[in-house]
């Protein structure tokens, strides 16, 4: 009887020991899963700050665009500038540098409303499963997209500005204009 009672006595020594170790585990275990998912939180928000600033430059190109193209409009209009005697074929060359260059700047804002729905469907579509590898590229790949946008922006006001100065000096020079038609500059 009493070789029962140690036995017994033992048996219950190994199922606590084997309690505590599956307790051990258990919190072990619930102390990886919350590290991993701190860490997945503070990545998410890291991927969802990147997506904000990239949607709000692409707002602030699209204003900048706007703004150009009412701009290039009071430039136009506005009668003090006295190129109305100017010949009607500069005119039509000016117009025709004008018109092609709104149409790459239609070109840039139609790929960036296209950029930008495609990260909305994305976004949408994704499952929130992705490790801390996936969101590395794609704030990697945010990075480079706004780098080139803020160049893109850069080149195009640029441009602008120079169209503008070669107006400014060919409409206030009346003889030059036979020189501007035959060394017109291109874009």
């Amino acid at each position: 009887m009493s070789q029962d009672i140690v036995s017994t006595v033992m048996n219950c020594m190994y199922l606590n020991v084997d309690c505590m170790n599956v307790g051990i585990q258990r919190s072990e275990s619930c102390e990886k899963y919350l590290n991993l998912d701190a860490e997945f939180s503070k990545s998410k928000q890291a991927y969802k700050d990147f997506l904000k600033k990239y949607l709000q430059l692409g707002k602030h190109c699209i204003s900048l665009e706007v703004s150009m193209q009412l701009k290039q409009e009071v430039f136009q209009n506005d009668e003090s500038c006295g190129y109305q005697n100017a010949p009607k074929i500069l005119e039509y060359f000016d117009n025709n540098d004008l018109k092609a260059e709104l149409k790459d700047k239609e070109r840039t804002i139609y790929k960036l409303k296209d950029t930008i729905k495609s990260l909305r469907k994305n976004n949408k579509k994704e499952i929130v499963d992705h490790d801390r590898c996936d969101l590395a590229i794609i704030n990697e790949e945010l990075e480079n997209s706004v780098a080139k946008l803020l160049y893109e922006n850069e080149r195009l006001c640029k441009e602008i500005n120079h169209v503008k100065q070669v107006l400014k000096i060919s409409l206030t020079q009346p003889n030059r204009h036979v020189f501007f038609k035959r060394n017109r500059v291109t874009l």
